[in-house]
């Protein structure tokens, strides 16, 4: 991955865990979670870049607000969120159901 897409990647975290306490949940109560992996958020935008756009889909633990599942690629299919979802299962286990 390049250096850019790095920067890009930690610039848009940082942003998204800097607006997550205004975001509203179901019913506008927001997003609360007691534990880790009780509930996950994600979410799917685009990095223009010279040679196109790059896709970017994340998975956050709303309980310790990490990112614990993303995917960057070129296109915007199913596979681009289901690699992020893969990775968050491995790191962050199953949510709790």
């Amino acid at each position: 991955m390049s250096r850019v897409a790095r920067d890009a990647i930690v610039r848009w975290s940082h942003a998204a865990i800097a607006r997550f306490d205004c975001a509203a949940g179901p019913g506008g109560t927001g997003f609360t979670a007691s534990a880790p992996n009780e509930t996950w958020v994600a979410d799917i935008t685009y990095v223009p870049t010279w040679a196109g756009f790059l896709y970017l889909a994340v998975v956050l633990d709303v309980y310790s607000r990490r990112v614990i599942g993303w995917a960057m690629k070129n296109h915007l299919r199913t596979d681009l969120v289901l690699s992020a979802l893969d990775m968050a299962v491995h790191v962050g286990g199953r949510p709790r159901e």
